[in-house]
């Protein structure tokens, strides 16, 4: 199984992808109230966690979050990867460190799991799913319909395509589409 997971502080998301390209689970949290509401059998929707001591608290829970969401999905075979969305360098001032924090507590608990973690740069899984490394956030939603015609994101948000959650979802399935294709030892048609 292949995971992809685009994450922050306060949008994560990650998804499941088997050796076809086949969508096997979504899991991001609620934006708002009403979207705890929505039922999928492939998308799982959490209420973000509202009570927490200090940022590291915050942190180890979002991060156990996303790391049982992989251990639900795992297939157990030893062969299921993991890719990350790298930094896109957009903070400034102490969110810089809040932001590698986060994402190093999730590094190090993936890593101590035993899955392999491959960084995707942000600008190689654009350049994959759109042909352009600068990509919008409406480009890559397009490109994600493509792929996934059957999973309106939107119609299921009632939402932008580059709202939250729908682009940190779309995010999460293009970085494991473009690891996917970049690290699969096998047949590579499903990339096409």
């Amino acid at each position: 199984m292949y995971f992809g997971i685009d994450y922050s502080m306060t949008s994560p998301a990650v998804c499941a992808m088997d050796d076809d390209g086949n969508l096997k689970g979504m899991m991001c949290f609620a934006q708002r109230k009403r979207e705890l509401k929505i039922q999928s059998d492939l998308l799982e929707i959490l209420e973000y966690p509202s009570v927490w001591e200090n940022n590291i608290e915050r942190f180890d829970m979002i991060s156990d979050t996303v790391l049982e969401f992989i251990r639900k999905h795992s297939e157990g075979t030893g062969e299921d990867m993991v890719f990350l969305e790298g930094y896109a360098y957009g903070a400034t001032g102490s969110r810089v460190f809040q932001v590698a924090e986060n994402c190093g507590i999730l590094k190090l608990k993936i890593v101590k799991a035993g899955y392999p973690l491959y960084m995707i740069p942000p600008a190689q899984a654009k350049k994959h799913a759109t042909g352009r490394g600068t990509a919008n956030k409406l480009a890559m939603y397009d490109a994600f319909r493509k792929l996934y015609p059957e999973i309106d994101l939107v119609g299921i948000f009632k939402t932008g395509k580059s709202d939250n959650p729908v682009s940190d979802l779309t995010d999460s399935v293009l970085g494991t589409f473009a690891g996917f294709c970049r690290h699969l030892p096998r047949d590579r048609s499903a990339c096409d």
